[in-house]
């Protein structure tokens, strides 16, 4: 056969119910082993539309430590956007907040993804981890199913493009967890989401991490520690960690005392040596 297939629309029905649910538009085709190998098959991908997706990382807290010596974390959060085996995964990380104290961390850094939509079972994956020397310590993850929020902004692309604007989430925050502490949250991060078209993100231009044009939303610097190299024990203080730091004082006031008694008591003993020799000559 050749030429344009015929369009068949099949209601769809429920079991005791005498109105139909709806209606599937479909093309059937039966065709032979042989006449199925000679006749292309028909191309049903829908068009895919561009978007920009952008995330902004503002901060962490209540995060796990996993540098149990000093209790300090030198954190870095990873953002990785996946379809279903699509295309290849995008990641992208934020800076490292060095010796990030109490389980906190500042970040203030946008990552920038273009996507193409519709695309299947799209996800944003979040993961913390402490940066070591060599290799690092994964904290926990989060991944976060966008199919509705991908599903609205193709129903309000009209609408977006009319008001140069993208389908923005605020500011929430996002529990990670770890498969070797169950359901036990390893800490928390938070961020926001802003989906737009790429014709309104040409026009509305915001640089990727913190960089130039920093807007939509600006981003100020984070919130860290400064080392003071003119303040070496603040500096010490913020590289081992106030506990490190208690710890260590005790010890070198131990020793110090111990150094003490070294000293002290030869003397003592001579004393105590003359004071005997004497009463007894007495």
């Amino acid at each position: 056969a050749t030429g344009k297939l015929p369009v068949e629309r099949r209601s769809l029905w429920l079991e005791k119910n005498t109105s139909p649910q709806g209606q599937l538009e479909c093309i059937v085709e039966i065709l032979t082993i042989s006449d199925a190998s000679k006749r292309p098959s028909i191309d049903i991908h829908f068009p895919t539309t561009k978007y920009q997706l952008r995330v902004v990382i503002w901060r962490a807290q209540k995060m796990v430590s996993k540098d149990s010596f000093t209790n300090m974390n030198d954190l870095y959060i990873a953002g990785i956007f996946e379809t279903g085996g699509e295309k290849p995964p995008q990641r992208q990380e934020t800076d490292t907040h060095l010796r990030a104290k109490k389980g906190k961390g500042s970040f203030n850094w946008r990552m920038i993804f273009d996507i193409e939509l519709p695309c299947s079972m799209p996800v944003f994956k979040i993961q913390a981890f402490d940066k070591d020397i060599i290799g690092q310590d994964a904290i926990g993850e989060s991944v976060l199913d966008l199919s509705r929020y991908f599903a609205k902004a193709q129903e309000t692309r009209q609408e977006l493009m009319k008001e140069s604007k993208g389908l923005e989430i605020p500011k929430f925050l996002v529990s990670l967890y770890h498969p070797n502490t169950g359901d036990k949250s390893q800490g928390e991060i938070e961020i926001q989401m802003d989906l737009l078209p790429f014709e309104v993100a040409q026009r509305r231009l915001a640089g990727n991490k913190r960089e130039e044009p920093n807007r939509y939303p600006p981003l100020p610097e984070p919130e860290r520690e400064k080392f003071n190299l003119l303040r070496p024990d603040m500096m010490l203080m913020s590289l081992l960690g106030p506990d490190l730091c208690k710890k260590i004082l005790f010890m070198g006031c131990l020793a110090g005392c111990c150094a003490c008694m070294l000293l002290i008591l030869p003397m003592l003993g001579g004393d105590i040596l003359i004071a005997l020799a004497t009463w007894k000559s007495s």
